[in-house]
């Protein structure tokens, strides 16, 4: 088929950080929407919170046509009784009107987005700061539901919230579902997230993590149990809330029965998770931020994922899944996998329960070498980016109206930018620079 009747379609990809698979889950599920675009599309990068460094290094590994660093959005101040009075009568919840999207608006402008051939966006609230946000064409992955995640939260704090904060939880839930209903399609994790909106439901994207071909073998360090996540927040987080409740409810009970049992723990803490983890005797270690999961997973005896609360699906559980781990989990911490209570992982609810099943787990190297050889094959069939990719980009092809396999490769013949409006010019590369959006790399 003739190259130049069919050029690749031009895609605006609007996200947040430097999306790559060893980041936190937020910049590992951006990279997997990115690669099934790229395979098949030329895509501009328009990216809040990226440091030019890492688009240097290589960290921005996307394969894009042209990467754009979106300006900050400043937070808005608002006094006592503009907060007040806005929140009795405005339908915008405070999350939403926190941040001043000016700035970046106008540099979206000057990218055009009615000249491509699609406009994806992660995130809702990625959405209103850049503008897109009620585009009719727009692909939006709403990722982790917010009012979802919020409710959770008061239900495990068992505390009924005050009447401001009980009409916003009301906005955020409005307002997410508004979002959804305007785009062209959107996307969650899992199921239980998507029956949370009103039709058309959103599209279901699991998250997906490279995973080995083959089963890597399960060599780990006796006695050690494993826990990893951002833990650079307070107790609103979920993984601070769990690794709380695993030091004061479980771990008492494993040190007891396996006095030589070592907890390490990996990412970067607050000063309030610092303090809490120096009260601590010597068998917990501090990592830090974990460049290399796979040989953390695989050094682990047992991996943990204490989460209470939150919505999405778990980038930790994954990694250590795919890599062959023994994973002892809450129940929702596994939600939206498709994992078997004894055959893929350990699931537990109580302290009690956990605290067995970790014991169980560190007693018995060859369970849980079993257990790890079934998570991995589970992986690497339905959650890895090798499978799941492919799927994304047929899906995103269908939306585009798109065939596979007709489009030209980068720089082929057909595959050269649009024509630009008659009223774009040189000048708009300027006006982008001067706004704070600093186009970092033109492939």
């Amino acid at each position: 088929m003739n190259d130049a009747v069919n050029p690749r379609p031009k895609v605006l990809f609007i996200g947040r950080g430097a999306p790559w698979s060893g980041g936190a889950g937020y910049l590992v599920r951006q990279k997997m929407f990115l690669d099934a675009f790229t395979s098949f599309a030329d895509v501009t990068a328009a990216m809040f919170e990226l440091c030019p460094d890492d688009v240097e290094a290589g960290v921005f590994d996307g394969g894009c046509e042209r990467v754009v660093a979106l300006p900050r959005c400043p937070l808005r101040r608002e006094g006592r009784w503009e907060m007040l009075l806005k929140d009795s009568i405005s339908k915008t919840p405070r999350n939403m009107r926190g941040f001043d999207g000016e700035a970046a608006q106008v540099v979206m402008q000057t990218l055009k987005p009615d000249s491509f051939d699609a406009v994806f966006c992660y995130r809702i609230d990625t959405a209103a700061w850049s503008g897109v946000l009620g585009r009719s064409d727009l692909l939006l992955d709403i990722d982790d539901p917010e009012h979802a995640r919020t409710a959770r939260r008061v239900e495990l704090c068992g505390e009924t919230p005050d009447a401001r904060t009980l009409r916003d939880m009301a906005k955020v839930k409005r307002f997410e579902l508004d979002a959804a209903a305007s785009a062209r399609v959107s996307f969650v994790c899992q199921p239980v997230d998507r029956d949370r909106f009103n039709d058309p439901k959103p599209e279901v994207a699991p998250n997906a993590v490279q995973t080995p071909d083959e089963y890597p073998g399960y060599q780990p360090d006796p006695d050690t149990l494993l826990f990893v996540g951002n833990l650079n927040a307070g107790m609103e987080n979920p993984n601070v809330q769990g690794l709380m409740w695993f030091l004061d409810e479980v771990w008492p009970a494993i040190s007891e029965k396996r006095p030589d049992t070592r907890l390490r723990i990996g990412g970067k803490t607050s000063a309030m998770v610092s303090e809490r983890l120096d009260e601590l005797p010597g068998r917990v270690e501090r990592l830090g931020f974990v460049p290399d999961m796979a040989e953390a997973v695989r050094s682990a005896a047992v991996n943990l994922a204490p989460i209470q609360f939150g919505t999405g699906t778990r980038i930790k559980v994954l990694d250590a899944l795919a890599n062959g781990g023994a994973v002892v989990g809450t129940t929702l911490a596994c939600e939206g996998i498709g994992v078997e209570d004894g055959k893929h992982v350990r699931l537990a609810d109580t302290p009690e329960a956990f605290a067995d099943a970790c014991v169980e787990l560190l007693n018995d190297p060859g369970r849980a070498a079993t257990m790890g050889r079934e998570g991995h094959a589970l992986i690497r069939a339905e959650y890895s980016t090798s499978a799941h990719v492919p799927r994304l980009a047929q899906r995103f092809a269908e939306l585009m109206g798109v065939t596979l396999g007709e489009q030209p490769g980068p720089g082929t013949p057909g595959s050269e930018t649009k024509p630009v409006a008659d009223d774009q010019d040189a000048s708009d590369q300027g006006d982008a620079v001067e706004h704070g959006a600093e186009a970092i790399r033109t492939n």
